[in-house]
């Protein structure tokens, strides 16, 4: 598999990653989805986040952290920005930032790993998709991995697909939830500005699925646009100043 696939271990880890990291220890090594009521109560407990926010704010005050936080951390298409602020190779960590609503929803799709997320500032619908025969039209695609991390993600045309949606979960403040990366989903920000915090586990497979409407641009091709240092110090206060509300 890809080395793209595998999670490069960060240059620094203070008290705050180690408590991040001591938390989700136990559940390392097991299936996320058999834990997953026990990983979402954690992940959106006050020990867990915490943790987590002690990191940012560690980050935004150390410019080897922040440097590296900023090569990794990138603006999607439609808006939102992930802001990577712990990884090694079990885990990885980023913040999910909507600064401003967004005009487009999301590609209905899956990953290659499993995640949960937590909400820390607005809220969010998480919606999973089930194929159906009778359910919504999409051209579907592979999307494969790229050459190198700077160039956009590789999107064959595969096929067509029918899906349906098969739940839509409303998650606030503190709410938690885990989907496997093999379950068709989406998310849609409620207002702006939305924070989450995004727990992604190791990657156990190389190409997803990407739903797009016929006709419809392919978001994913455009070029990835990663964050500067100052962008991501600007990013980064603005986050933990919603935390804080």
């Amino acid at each position: 598999m890809s080395g793209l696939l595998a999670f490069p271990d960060d240059p620094l880890w203070t008290e705050a990653h180690e408590r991040a990291h001591g938390a989700l220890r136990p559940y390392l090594g097991r299936s996320t989805l058999e834990c997953a009521v026990e990983l979402t109560g954690l992940v959106g407990g006050v020990v867990f986040t915490d943790a987590v926010r002690d990191v940012v704010a560690g980050t935004v005050a150390d410019e080897r952290l922040l440097a590296v936080c900023a090569d990794r951390s990138q603006w999607h298409p439609l808006g939102f920005v992930k802001v990577l602020v712990m990884s090694n190779a079990a885990f990885q960590i980023r913040m999910n930032y909507w600064p401003s609503p967004v005009g487009e929803r999301e590609d209905v799709h899956d990953h290659r790993f499993d995640f949960v997320s937590t909400v820390v500032h607005g809220a969010l619908v998480a919606e999973q998709y089930e194929l159906a025969a009778d359910g919504e039209l999409f051209d579907r695609y592979t999307d494969r991995l790229p050459g190198s991390a700077e160039e956009p993600y590789l999107l064959d045309r595969a096929d067509q697909a029918r899906v349906r949606k098969a739940t839509a979960l409303r998650v606030h403040r503190g709410g938690a939830y885990a989907t496997s990366g093999r379950v068709l989903h989406r998310v849609i920000p409620i207002g702006a500005p939305v924070v989450t915090l995004f727990v992604k586990f190791a990657c156990y497979r190389a190409d997803t699925t990407v739903l797009i409407t016929p006709g419809a641009a392919i978001r994913a091709r455009q070029p990835r646009r990663y964050t500067r240092s100052d962008e991501a110090r600007d990013l980064l206060g603005q986050v933990l100043a919603l935390w804080e509300l």
